[in-house]
């Protein structure tokens, strides 16, 4: 830690990193409550997962495009922003056809896939800078520094989600089918898959200096 936090754009990276990683791992984590009990259908579990993680396989030569157009930094903060500006749409979720909350979820996954590809594609780079600075290429540390945060912020999301439930009165269930939930539960439900990591993956660009 001391040898990759000397390096302070990669210390600036991998902190956003992280922070974005569990509002990534608080969404997964409420993909099944949220089709429970926001759109009203357990097999809508499956299509929300599919439209967050599908559209990363499509839009990735459109992210390379532009990546070459602006750069990696600024196409790094345009996948976050549009990852957590849709995000927040979802909170509409409950008076919208469940086919629109697919495509808004969709969205999300664009922007997904856009904060991943280009967040992992600035750590090489700040592995070259650390390597012009001291002379010796140390990509291990910083590789699995990068993969230790990543599990560890994704790890937290799940505890970040269960935390909201629990401070909105939601009511578990040991019988394998939902528990009918008052409205302020649902409403722990809705804004634990939507507001809650729309405005961590979004703000933690905030945590991006010029030097990034």
């Amino acid at each position: 830690m001391r040898i990759a936090f000397a390096n302070r754009p990669f210390r600036a990276l991998l902190l956003c990193w992280i922070v974005q990683a569990v509002g990534v791992g608080t969404m997964l984590a409420g993909v099944r409550y949220f089709a429970d009990h926001v759109v009203g259908r357990s097999s809508a579990a499956t299509f929300l997962f599919a439209a967050f993680v599908g559209p990363a396989l499509l839009v990735m030569p459109l992210w390379s495009r532009v990546g070459r157009r602006i750069g990696k930094r600024r196409s790094l903060i345009a996948g976050s922003l549009v990852f957590g500006g849709f995000g927040v749409l979802m909170v509409a979720a409950p008076v919208l056809p469940a086919v629109l909350v697919y495509l808004i979820a969709a969205v999300v996954g664009v922007g997904y896939a856009g904060q991943q590809v280009f967040a992992m594609a600035m750590l090489p780079d700040f592995i070259d800078v650390d390597t012009e600075r001291t002379g010796s290429r140390q990509a291990g540390v910083f590789s699995g520094l990068w993969t230790a945060g990543e599990t560890f912020g994704l790890a937290l999301g799940p505890g970040v989600y269960a935390l909201i439930l629990q401070l909105f009165g939601y009511v578990s269930s040991s019988t394998g089918t939902a528990a009918v939930q008052d409205a302020t539960a649902r409403l722990g439900v809705l804004l634990g898959f939507t507001v809650v990591p729309a405005v961590l993956v979004a703000a933690a660009i905030l945590l991006l200096n010029p030097q990034t």
